[in-house]
């Protein structure tokens, strides 16, 4: 998982709520999130509909 920059200050509770339904998955005993930094985002990344509800 990436996020839009080092110091987004939801990072931890993001990371937290995306674990959760991944352990919830049968025979899923334990999920580990990593966050990394390559590909670095930008905004080409998000979905149409992701920038439609921003209004880019």
């Amino acid at each position: 998982m990436t996020m839009t920059a080092p110091g987004y200050p939801s990072s931890a509770e993001i990371t937290a709520e995306s674990k959760m339904p991944i352990e919830e998955l049968p025979g899923v005993k334990s999920a580990t999130i990593e966050i990394v930094w390559d590909p670095p985002w930008d905004p080409s990344r998000m979905s149409e509909e992701a920038k439609q509800s921003m209004g880019m």
